[in-house]
């Protein structure tokens, strides 16, 4: 194990490797204002009574899109939940700005995360 890997690795070597390649890329401002749209949105969210996960905001450079990768907790409705998100995304917006206090509010765009299914596939495949 080099250097790089001691200090943060947990035993998962593709939630390493997504979080450490993140982590270079994204700038301190980047990933701070991103901590806040996590939180923020996963407040949001739970109150408006949605089933999901925030696993992962990334914004880009200038702060005006900000990509949301959500994990619905149940199977079965994951592509009806991801469009009631983005059918409602206008009213999330307007609940998350009064949060953020930015000069500009990011444009949400939700995706589902295919990270999980593609790790607990290679799980599967390495046990």
């Amino acid at each position: 194990m080099n250097a790089l890997m001691s200090k943060k690795w947990n035993g998962n070597w593709l939630e390493w490797h997504m979080t450490h390649l993140v982590n270079q890329t994204q700038s301190q401002r980047q990933r701070r204002v991103a901590m806040i749209i996590h939180r923020a949105l996963s407040e949001i969210l739970l109150a408006q009574g949605y089933k999901i996960t925030i696993n992962e905001v990334i914004l880009t450079k200038d702060l005006r899109h900000a990509e949301v990768f959500v994990l619905p907790q149940e199977k079965k409705g994951d592509k009806s939940q991801l469009a009631l998100l983005k059918k409602n995304q206008g009213r999330i917006k307007r609940a998350l700005a009064p949060k953020l206090q930015l000069k500009y509010m990011p444009d949400l765009r939700f995706r589902l995360d295919e990270n999980f299914f593609a790790a607990q596939k290679l799980d599967q495949l390495l046990s």
